[in-house]
């Protein structure tokens, strides 16, 4: 099923209440094969996983249902990790990210922002001493890229009423 912006805040803040951990598979959509959707599971949750052969978009469903046809719990897959059209560039880059953010490490420091395009999904994301502030914004359509304004409240980082900040593209 796939999920909108308004379900999906709804259902972290069910996890957060909870404190659960939300775990959002959105790994068997054929355009999450280009590399595009790495981003939101990795950022939205401290740790996230990809099943083996992903990183070269194998993606080939089971007719008829949300499951790799020839997945690792069937067999021991011999592949070529440098095979033209993988996307390892694309998961490396997100892991240094990932790693260089106290921010992205942590899970219940998460904030939803307002974005006027129902294309994209903004959040942020800070470390305890908010010296580490991460805004995500992702682009939930494949096909096209989107422009929107994204408000974000400079209290959120720590800053007073009307302060500019530098933003650094991570990607």
């Amino acid at each position: 099923t796939m999920l909108g912006l308004d379900e999906l805040k709804r259902l972290v803040g069910i996890a957060e209440r909870a404190e659960a951990v939300l775990v959002v598979d959105e790994t068997y959509r054929d355009f999450t094969h280009t590399g595009e959707r790495i981003p939101l599971a990795a950022t939205l949750s401290p740790s996230y996983g990809i099943y083996s052969g992903f990183e070269l978009c194998e993606h080939a469903a089971i007719p008829g249902r949300e499951e790799y046809l020839d997945s690792e719990k069937y067999e021991i897959k011999v592949r070529d990790w440098i095979a033209p059209g993988n996307i390892t560039d694309v998961i490396a880059r997100v892991n240094r990210a990932r790693q260089g953010n106290r921010a992205l490490q942590q899970l219940t420091n998460l904030r939803f922002l307002d974005v006027d395009s129902e294309q994209l999904l903004a959040y942020a994301k800070w470390d305890a001493s908010r010296t580490n502030c991460v805004i995500v914004i992702v682009n939930n359509d494949p096909f096209a890229a989107h422009e929107a304004t994204v408000l974000v409240p400079p209290d959120l980082f720590g800053l007073p009423e009307g302060a500019s900040f530098t933003v650094t593209d991570a990607l």
